[in-house]
């Protein structure tokens, strides 16, 4: 379930591109509206839960390190949302550089990269469950930030020179390893068009059948009952036929997830 750049994602980075600056400054102070939104109206909160995260730098952001300030502070932003909306947080833990060699490339060619310095950790990523890359924006600029491995915990946000928009990115590609998807539909974290801080109802539904998702390498990330839970969020939503290309792809890892792990219980 790897969410990767590209054609489907053209409307929402353009969109992220040409935004004015008080555009992005009304997004960024949509967060904190979006935070007050009830967790699940009349339900009880379940205990906090934090994810620990490993930033992975390109090297060519050693020479300035204003970069980790300007990161935890985009960290604390998304966590007003992912608290209120999931009671997950994140919490930074430890600090690499990487010779990504990100120049010119698109993010998609840099997971493998990633993956492997991951995998170096071993199976407990006992420094940071999730792994976020960052590099500089290229000659580009700004058209696809970002980008997620489900699977792997893995994201890859550009160092964007208009800082405004790092929040935002941030937080869609993080969304993405709690089984969220680009939507067709405006006014959420996860549209295409029209994007917004706000937590749309199918978005929120997913993350919180992800809210105990495991980020052990070669684990599956769901139990069986979560499974069961997040492949039926995932065929009702593909029934509206809006034609959100990332649900076949969620569905099919899903169901083969769970052939697999079905014939591993059978064979003990």
């Amino acid at each position: 379930m790897e969410r990767e750049g590209g054609p489907r994602r053209r409307d929402m980075r353009r969109h992220l591109r040409s935004a004015h600056p008080g555009l992005l400054l009304a997004l960024w102070a949509g967060i904190q509206v979006a935070a007050l939104a009830p967790y699940v109206p009349g339900a009880e909160r379940p205990p906090l839960r934090t994810v620990t995260v490993k930033v992975v730098a390109d090297a060519s952001l050693q020479a300035n390190e204003i970069w980790k300030v300007d990161i935890g502070c985009h960290m604390r932003d998304v966590n007003l949302t992912f608290r209120e909306a999931l009671g997950v947080r994140f919490k930074i833990v430890s600090y690499e550089y990487w010779d990504a060699g990100s120049e010119g490339q698109p993010l998609a060619a840099l997971l493998p990269g990633l993956r492997d310095l991951a995998g170096r950790s071993g199976p407990d990523r006992r420094d940071g469950e999730i792994v976020l890359g960052l590099v500089p924006e290229g000659p580009e600029g700004p058209v696809d930030p970002g980008i997620a491995d489900y699977l792997e915990g893995i994201v890859i946000v550009k160092y964007l020179k208009n800082k405004g928009g790092i929040c935002y990115v941030m937080l869609h590609e993080l969304c993405h390893l709690f089984g969220a998807i680009d939507l067709r539909e405006r006014g959420s974290v996860m549209s295409l068009e029209r994007p917004s801080f706000r937590i749309d109802a199918f978005t929120r539904a997913i993350m919180l059948a992800n809210r105990e998702r495991c980020f052990r390498h070669g684990e599956p990330p769901l139990s069986q009952e979560r499974m069961a839970e997040a492949i039926s969020l995932y065929s009702k939503r593909k029934a509206l036929g809006l034609g959100e290309s990332e649900l076949s792809i969620c569905l099919h890892h899903l169901q083969a997830m769970r052939g697999r792990t079905r014939a591993a219980a059978k064979r003990r």
